[in-house]
Parts: C-alpha cells; sequence; structure tokens
C-alpha cells in the first residue's frame, strides 16, 4: 500500500470518527454517532473460555456503538496459525482481524498478510502504549499490531515473612539468593519456579538476560549467547533452584503456584497472569501475604514480554473499522474488563496507573516497572531448538553434570547453525 494511501486512508480514520477522541487518563473513545453502520468484520482468535466469550462480550458492545457487527471465528490454538496462515494465502478474504502469537509475525510480514500500521496512528496516540510492549509488535522498526494479553515474570514475595526477618525486598540477584537460602530448613524452602522443560524456565532465563545487558543476539542479528552476561545469568537461575522444592525439576507454573499458595516458600517466580492465584484467599492458605516487585540486576529492572497482539489483514475491506475496533479494544476501560473476566493486563500507561486495577492486581506496578527494560519473547523460528538446548542445559547445571560457561558455548554453537 502506497503511502498516499496510508495517508488518505489515516484523514478518512480521522473523518469518520469526527469527534472519537483518545482521554489521556483512561484511553478512552467517544463515538459522535454509529460510524461504522452496515459494515461487518470477521476477527480470527483462538477458541476457549474465558478469552473467547470475553472478545465476544467486548465485540457486541462495539457493534452498539458504532453499528459495526463482529463475526468472531474462534477455532483450537493448535489449529490458528495454519487457518490463518491458509485464508490469507488462498486470498479469500475470509479475514479482517487476525489475533497473531508473535512467533508468527514474521512469517506473516513477509508472506504480505499483515497491514502496516505506523501512518494509521498518530506519535501521540503510540505514545499512550507502554513502549515496550508496543516495540513487540514490531518487524524490521514497522508496527503490525496492537499488544494484548499482555503478561511478564516478576518476583512473588511473602510480606509477612520478610518484615519478620528484618529482610528487605530484594533489590538485586544476591539479595533473592540471600532470602531464598535464609528460609530454606525445617521442610521449608526459599523459592518455587518452574523448571520443567516446557519453555517457562527458558523464559526465567529471557526475563533476566537484558538485566544484565545480555542478549540472544547481537546489534547484526548474529548470535552472541556466549558472553559473562549470559554465563552469570545461567549460573543465577541454576543457583536459585538450590533453594526449592523437592521435584522442582518437574515443576511448571501451576506446580510452582501450589507451593506458595501452600506456604511452603517465601519467594516465587510468577508469571503475571497467575499472580492473582497467590492472594485468592479461595486458592490460597497464604492470601493477603504476597507482594510483587521486578526482577532487578543491582537494582535496574528486567523483564520479558508476553503477549499475543492485534492485527489487521492486508486485503480488508474495511481497514478504517478494523483499525477503530482493535484500538477500541486496547483502551484501558475495554481492557479493566478484560482483566475482570481473564486476568490478563492491558498496553496504555494509564492502565498501569489505576488505582482501582492496581488495588485488585497488586502486580501492575512490578509489571510496569520490568517493562522499562524488557525483551520481547524470542519469536524466531530457530527457537524451539534453541529453547530445548538452553532448558536442558540449565537442569544440567543445577544437577551439577554442566557448568555455566560450557552451556552457553554449547547454546552459542546451536545458534551459529541455526542462524
Amino acid at each position: 500500500m502506497s503511502h498516499q494511501r496510508r495517508g488518505n486512508l489515516s484523514k478518512v480514520i480521522l473523518g469518520v470518527l469526527l469527534v472519537s477522541f483518545l482521554v489521556f487518563g483512561m484511553g478512552l473513545s467517544v463515538w459522535a454517532a454509529k460510524p461504522f453502520e452496515g459494515i461487518t468484520l470477521v476477527v480470527s482468535r483462538w477458541a476457549g473460555d474465558p478469552f473467547e466469550s470475553a472478545t465476544r462480550v467486548l465485540a457486541d458492545r462495539f457493534e452498539e456503538e458504532t453499528g459495526c457487527k463482529i463475526i468472531i471465528d474462534a477455532v483450537p490454538w493448535e489449529n490458528l496459525r495454519e487457518k490463518q496462515i491458509f485464508e490469507m494465502a488462498s486470498g479469500t478474504g475470509a479475514y479482517d482481524i487476525l489475533y497473531i502469537h508473535p512467533f508468527w509475525y514474521a512469517e506473516m510480514v513477509n508472506a504480505g498478510f499483515l497491514l502496516e500500521l505506523d501512518d494509521y496512528l498518530t506519535e501521540e496516540e503510540k505514545g499512550l502504549y507502554v513502549s515496550s510492549l508496543l516495540d513487540a509488535c514490531r518487524v524490521d522498526g514497522r508496527l503490525y499490531g496492537i499488544p494484548d494479553w499482555i503478561a511478564t515474570i516478576i518476583l512473588a514475595y511473602r510480606t509477612d515473612l520478610l518484615e519478620e526477618a528484618g529482610l528487605d525486598v530484594p533489590e538485586s540477584w544476591e539479595d533473592v539468593l540471600e532470602v531464598a537460602k535464609h528460609f530454606t530448613g525445617d521442610g521449608n524452602y526459599g523459592i518455587a519456579l518452574p523448571a520443567k522443560r516446557t519453555g517457562a524456565l527458558a523464559d526465567i532465563f529471557s526475563t533476566l538476560l537484558p538485566g544484565a545487558g545480555a542478549w540472544y543476539l547481537d546489534e547484526t542479528g548474529k548470535p552472541n549467547i556466549n558472553t559473562p552476561e549470559a554465563i552469570e545469568t545461567a549460573a543465577f537461575v541454576a543457583e536459585m533452584l538450590k533453594y526449592a522444592p523437592p521435584g522442582v525439576l518437574n515443576f511448571h507454573w501451576d506446580e510452582a503456584g501450589n507451593a506458595a499458595m501452600q506456604g511452603k516458600v517465601a519467594l516465587m517466580v510468577a508469571q503475571s497472569v497467575n499472580s492473582s492465584w497467590l492472594n485468592d484467599p479461595n486458592r490460597s492458605t497464604t492470601a493477603g501475604k504476597w507482594g510483587f516487585t521486578s526482577f532487578k540486576y543491582n537494582g535496574k529492572p528486567t523483564g520479558l514480554v508476553q503477549n499475543y497482539a492485534w492485527s489487521v489483514a492486508s486485503d480488508t475491506q474495511h481497514p478504517e473499522a478494523a483499525i477503530a475496533f482493535i484500538r477500541w479494544l486496547s483502551e484501558t476501560e475495554q481492557q479493566r474488563y478484560l482483566a475482570e473476566a481473564t486476568g490478563t493486563a492491558g498496553a496504555m500507561y494509564s492502565f498501569y496507573e489505576d488505582e482501582e486495577l492496581i488495588s485488585s492486581m497488586p502486580f501492575l506496578t512490578a509489571m510496569l516497572e520490568a517493562f522499562t527494560n524488557a525483551m520481547p519473547q524470542p519469536s524466531w523460528p530457530q527457537w524451539a531448538e534453541m529453547q530445548e538446548t538452553l532448558e536442558l542445559s540449565l537442569q544440567n547445571i543445577y544437577l551439577g553434570n554442566e557448568e555455566p560457561a560450557e552451556a552457553m558455548q554449547k547454546l552459542q554453537a546451536v545458534m551459529e547453525e541455526l542462524f
């Protein structure tokens, strides 16, 4: 699509919305009339509740406000990418909006399936979003989606235990190990985390890497994991495992959460979407006793952007309505509903600054802190093989079968073969 057409479309959107605007404190669209009366959009997303039904509720609300009818084509997650690519490659025009996992972005962008959004959002509008979250939806610097289903990895801690022991909230990796060591003994353990080879262990490693000043690839896109910073990160992950409950190598998020909710640990490496479990009195014997912070490397926060995104099909016949819908979905008012219905977080700064939301989701401040120094969850086609190598090595370091430096040398070699 030419820049001239994009510019014309931007004017069309502004004209159609008329008095639609974004209130910076909330991110709230106000429609002058029903600007999309008679238009139907087809949305592709994964099937399953509470997510599918929550999207349906919001789609009906959007139709009531704008006149635009939304049809949701929900398919099982394991078939979603395949069906989206099939329909787009066939040129059927079946979809106007696609719910995309970052793993699929490069493939879909290279095939020309997604509409570039940079020219359809003003810089002021882009500034409403947490910058690292919006960056996660870019390919080669261009924006192809609006982030949704936001999550990251943070550190949960028992406020009561730390206070009784006279220990401060951890501000460094050394602090984490000090607290974990202090509470390990007499049948209790310092920290719970998922260490099963299911992806979570690699996500923890990826969360910590930016804090140490490292990443898998350098600025030119070449493998760069065999560094002192990455070696230090691998050693820290393995050291945390020493203070975890027995069987930690078989822990996924559920098992780690259960150990925390049952009062067996003082710390938990938590995914934000699961953090509400800890303070839920219907699930947790330690409810009301958990605080949250970002992981910090000598005081500097670090995080990992985990998300999906709403993207617009490049062949949609209704780009102005499609863009309006995904923008509207991302606003804090709609994201507040999704937070209540699904436990996920939004992408706008206003979401993380909303006092009502912070009260019900006390981990939001830790999330926003983490996003100040966060990289997108790896989504390269080569990641599956890299992840397998990395997680096996992290387990072996913990078991004493491998040294951190040896593990990073091995991962570097694998990456050089893949890239």
